[in-house]
This record gives C-alpha cells, sequence and structure tokens, in this order.
C-alpha cells in the first residue's frame, strides 16, 4: 500500500508542473528528497511525459482568423450554387416558373435556410473560440515546455554534479588549442565538453533536448558506439549554450554557483539554423542584443548554475552582465574568449 497520501501526490504534481505557489513548490521538492516512494513517483512523471516530446506540434497560422473567414465564404459560395440547382430544378417541375416577374420573390425550402443559418452559428462559435481559447492554450503549452525543459536541464545538472564527485571536483572539460573556433563542427568546438557527460552516461541523450526548440532531438547512437564520437552530432541534439571559460575560470563546483548553461543563445542561432551559408564573423548590434532564446520563443531562457539549480530568467544581464557576449565586445569571429571570470559567456 502507497505510503504517499492524495495531498503528498497533488503537491508532487504542483511541484512537478511548478504549478503551484513557491510554498507547495518547496515542498514538493523537499518530499521528492526525503521520500524514496516520492522520488519514483517523480521519475516516473519525468519517464512517462518525456514520451510526449516526439510529437511536433506546428505552429499557428497568424492568419487563423482570414482563413477561416476565406473557407466560410468559399461554403457561402457553395450554398448559392446549390440554391441555384434548386431554382433550377423547381422551374423544371413548375413550368409557369419561368413566367414570373423578375422582381418576384423565390420561394427557398425551409430546411435549405436552416442549415445554412446552423452554418452561419458555427462559424460564429468556431471563430470566438479559436479567438479566446487559442492564445490561452498556446500559452498552457508553452509554460509545459518551459517546464519540461527546466526538468531536462536540472537533470543535466545532476549529470555535472555526479560527474564532479567521480573527479575530484572537476567539471567535464576537454583541453583546446588557443585560437581554434568555438562554434559548432570546428576542433574547439564548445559543446564537446557538456557531449562528455553524455558519452560517459552520466545524462541520458533526451535529457539534452529542451521541448520548446522545434528542431530539437536527441541523439539516436547506441551506447557503445559513443565512445567513437567526440561531439554531438548535430546541433539539434543539444540546442543549449554552454560556458565559454577564460584561463582564470575555475573548472571546479567547489559549493560555487556560477551560470554553466541556458537555453540556446540567440545571438549565434543564426549560424545553425539560416538557410544560408554562415557568415565569417556576427556582429551584435541593438536588436541583436535584446533577443532572447527562441527555446521559449524569444520569451526569456532557462540557466542553469554550477550547485545544480535551474532559473528561467527573462532577461539576459544579470547584476548588468550580458550572459550571451563578452564585455566591451560586438563582434564575433568565434575565437574570441572572456578574460575575466566573471565575465559570463554562454556561446553553442
Amino acid at each position: 500500500m502507497s505510503s504517499l497520501s492524495k495531498e503528498d501526490k497533488d503537491i508532487i504534481l504542483d511541484f512537478y508542473f511548478r504549478c503551484g505557489d513557491e510554498e507547495s513548490i518547496d515542498r514538493g521538492r523537499d518530499l521528492v528528497a526525503a521520500n524514496p516512494e516520492a522520488a519514483v513517483l517523480y521519475a516516473q512523471l519525468e519517464e512517462s511525459l518525456t514520451q510526449l516530446d516526439s510529437i511536433k506540434y506546428g505552429p499557428c497560422p497568424e492568419n487563423l482568423v482570414e482563413l477561416t473567414v476565406a473557407r466560410l465564404k468559399l461554403a457561402a459560395s457553395s450554398g448559392q450554387t446549390q440554391l441555384h440547382k434548386l431554382l433550377i430544378l423547381e422551374q423544371q417541375k413548375d413550368p409557369t416558373a419561368q413566367q414570373r416577374r423578375a422582381g418576384e420573390p423565390v420561394s427557398v425550402p425551409w430546411s435549405f435556410r436552416e442549415n445554412l443559418i446552423k452554418t452561419g452559428a458555427l462559424a460564429a462559435g468556431i471563430l470566438i473560440v479559436v479567438g479566446i481559447a487559442f492564445p490561452t492554450l498556446s500559452g498552457m503549452r508553452q509554460r509545459a515546455w518551459r517546464t519540461a525543459c527546466e526538468n531536462r536541464l536540472r537533470n543535466v545538472g545532476a549529470g555535472f554534479i555526479r560527474y564532479a564527485g567521480d573527479n575530484d571536483g572537476r567539471i567535464p572539460y576537454v583541453a583546446t588549442t588557443a585560437g581554434t573556433r568555438w562554434s559548432r563542427g570546428d576542433k574547439g568546438s564548445n559543446t564537446r565538453h557538456p557531449f562528455l557527460l553524455g558519452k560517459l552516461q552520466y545524462v541520458k541523450p533526451q535529457h539534452f533536448v529542451c521541448p520548446g526548440n522545434r528542431n530539437a532531438a536527441a541523439m539516436d547512437i547506441p551506447a557503445d558506439q559513443l565512445a567513437v564520437h567526440n561531439d554531438f552530432p548535430s546541433i539539434n541534439n543539444f540546442p543549449y549554450s554552454f560556458r565559454i571559460m577564460c584561463d582564470k575560470s575555475s573548472k571546479r563546483l567547489n559549493g560555487q554557483r556560477y551560470i554553466l548553461m541556458s537555453d540556446l543563445s540567440p545571438v549565434f542561432e543564426s549560424l545553425y539554423t539560416g538557410k544560408n551559408r554562415p557568415p565569417a564573423s556576427v556582429v551584435v548590434d541593438k536588436k541583436l542584443i535584446r533577443r532572447l532564446s527562441s527555446n521559449h520563443r524569444g520569451r526569456g531562457q532557462n540557466i542553469l548554475r554550477s550547485d545544480g539549480s535551474v532559473e528561467y530568467i527573462t532577461v539576459r544581464f544579470i547584476q548588468g552582465d550580458d550572459i550571451f557576449t563578452i564585455n566591451g565586445i560586438r563582434k564575433y569571429e568565434r575565437r574570441e574568449i572572456p578574460c575575466d571570470e566573471k565575465d559570463t559567456f554562454l556561446a553553442p
């Protein structure tokens, strides 16, 4: 018999979906940490709802109302055609109908008029429901993606902590040659560091994927073949950005609380999502410096700290520091690194 009460299960659900108040979420976190049965329930939720990530939701057309109206007009046009056919049939049945005066009203069968009335009422109902319900449903879906993404990052954070525990407090970090590019696909690729967590099976492949990213897809590589890889096969396998550290930066956890990862950087996203050949350099202009991660439709991004905590923020400046750029640099050739360990720089 389960030792968890209905209230306990509700608290765990609130904690998983982050839909309760702060107190209930804290209670859920404590319950999962202290009660093995609660931890199992939480893990079952994660495992079950992960299967939903294979469903790809297409974006709602911005001109949905216009499309609906156009279809209604087409239906009305079809209705007029049906009415014309009915009149022809009436004339065939009644030879004297052709002798009617042009202005004389035509009798339309009540069943036909009733169908038109029902169609119009249904169409109006559809427009009302779409106008009111869709923004609500869209917002709920985006919040669900944000929560799922947050949970994935939390699992990645746990992987960092486990790795550090097995490696004298060090985080996974691959030595690179000075001057090599840190962009995806290059020898100095910055995503090689977190890839070690997947390669050594500290983190499951699906936990590297943010459901809010439309192109994201988990690595499909058997565990026994991961050893021959040095990086994620595709940027879609890791739609996040990892911290680029300077020589002074600590590669250990040691109870520190600096930012390690975030949702995909909006600054360098065009390098991997554009159809044209990526530019040799990226210039951060006034428009680009205001953008937030596209993982959450430009509304914000989750950040993962070195202590394993995850936070959703709707800004990109933390204590005056832009987490997606290096202080004083606006043009990037993808070789730049910060010279100050306090200067957070997250890049793919």
